[in-house]
């Protein structure tokens, strides 16, 4: 009887589906921001020296009134000579955290969020308390439309020392991040389902291929590695050939 032909083998489960894909997230929508200010370019104000040093009398009344000169200057309108004198004044050495926020306050005033940020981060540099310092640097970054950035500023300062004359401005910023936020999560998450699913099937598939080859092996196995049982067909005595008995 001729031999059995191998069964089918069984469909590799789901090896073909293709997985459902999700739809990608939406970009938020532009918002208009007309308090939006464009990025200042360096040269920044120069700053002071770094560490501590002992100032002689004379270079205490220099600082005192290159910083009483910048006041002026300021209720005069001349931003420019203001921000000057604050230059001098902290490029004689020992700039308090107050100096530096003057400065950039200022700067912002001159719409130099960037240089106002720089200024900022010396004064947390020198005073990590200081409330001021956290508000200005978050208002220049929402300028800059850095609204994380923003927020976690404004969040510090707020922590630090509460300011009324900020809430507004901080219920803003923090509108505008939360919209990105969420945002930033829907797209982490899909990301994360989408790794998973791969993971999973790329398992399957693994799974289902080790399978295919045992079977295969065990169905060799069960037919005698492919030979012909009894010798070669048509063999006569001995596994010869008939025939070839008498040779």
């Amino acid at each position: 009887a001729a031999p059995e032909p191998p069964k089918a083998s069984e469909p590799v489960p789901d090896e073909e589906e293709e997985e459902e894909e999700e739809p990608e997230e939406p970009e938020l929508p532009e918002e208009e921001d007309p308090m939006r200010l464009p990025e200042d370019t360096e040269p920044f104000p120069e700053k002071g020296p770094e560490g501590e040093k002992e100032l002689t009398d004379e270079q205490m009344d220099a600082q005192g009134a290159a910083k009483q000169a910048a006041v002026e200057a300021i209720e005069d309108g001349n931003l420019q000579e203001a921000l000057k004198k604050y230059t001098e004044a902290i490029k004689i050495g020992n700039a308090t955290a107050m100096m530096y926020n003057k400065r950039a306050e200022l700067l912002l005033k001159m719409k130099r969020p960037k240089a106002c940020i720089a200024d900022c981060t010396v004064a947390v540099g020198i005073n990590p308390d200081s409330a001021k310092a956290y508000r200005l640097r978050g208002k220049a970054h929402r300028f800059l439309g850095h609204w994380k950035e923003a927020h976690d500023d404004l969040a510090t300062g707020q922590k630090l020392d509460y300011d009324d004359d900020t809430v507004d401005f901080q219920k803003y910023v923090d509108e505008r991040w939360k919209k990105i936020s969420e945002r930033e999560t829907r797209v982490r998450n899909r990301e994360e389902r989408i790794a998973k699913k791969k993971k999973e099937a790329d398992l399957k598939r693994r799974k289902a291929a080790a399978q295919k080859a045992y079977e295969e092996a065990q169905k060799s196995e069960s037919s005698g590695g492919g030979g012909y049982p009894g010798g070669f067909p048509g063999a006569g005595m001995g596994g010869m050939p008939g025939g070839m008995g008498g040779m």
